[in-house]
């Protein structure tokens, strides 16, 4: 969604089964789902409004390479696996922070049968993935995205595969 007076663009990510990708869901709607992506999990570990959880991630358009290095040397801060890697686009998130995640929420979560007992255990024990800062170079076209990519980085960043330490 873009702001038209200011330019200020929002992705707003939300779980999609196969069928809703090749549906009008901007005149349809979406159903109701019995199981929780990692958007969903996200939001039902930390909060579903930016009041409640913050942002998953926000991004930054700079030189991408100059950006990765001065992160790491000065703030210690290491880059994902660019998602999109093109002349035209560079995408890539930092390594996720881990935040603590209120008991209600994982009782909640386990109650629904969207985590497992031992995911329980591991978010309560060592945190859940919270927030990122993406790096965004884009030297060719506008507004672009790739879905393949962005698939790829929702799906890395899920809370059950990224448990913190």
């Amino acid at each position: 969604m873009e702001q038209p007076l200011t330019g200020i663009v929002t992705f707003n990510d939300v779980d999609l089964t196969p069928d809703e990708l090749i549906g009008d869901f901007g005149h349809d709607g979406l159903g109701e789902q019995n199981k929780l992506g990692t958007v969903g999990l996200w939001c039902g570990l930390h909060g579903d409004s930016i009041l409640q959880s913050g942002m998953h991630h926000l991004a930054v358009m700079l030189d991408f390479d100059s950006f990765t290095k001065q992160l790491a040397e000065e703030a210690g801060v290491k880059m994902m696996k660019p998602f999109s890697d093109f002349a035209f686009l560079r995408q890539a998130f930092t390594e996720g922070e881990q935040w603590e995640v209120n008991a209600g929420r994982i009782e909640r979560l386990l109650e629904m049968g969207a985590i497992t007992g031992e995911q329980a255990g591991q978010f309560r024990a060592r945190r859940a993935i919270g927030s990122h800062l993406e790096n965004i170079e884009r030297n060719d076209g506008f507004k672009g995205f790739n879905q393949d990519g962005v698939n790829e980085i929702i799906y890395a960043t899920d809370p059950r595969k990224n448990i913190g330490a």
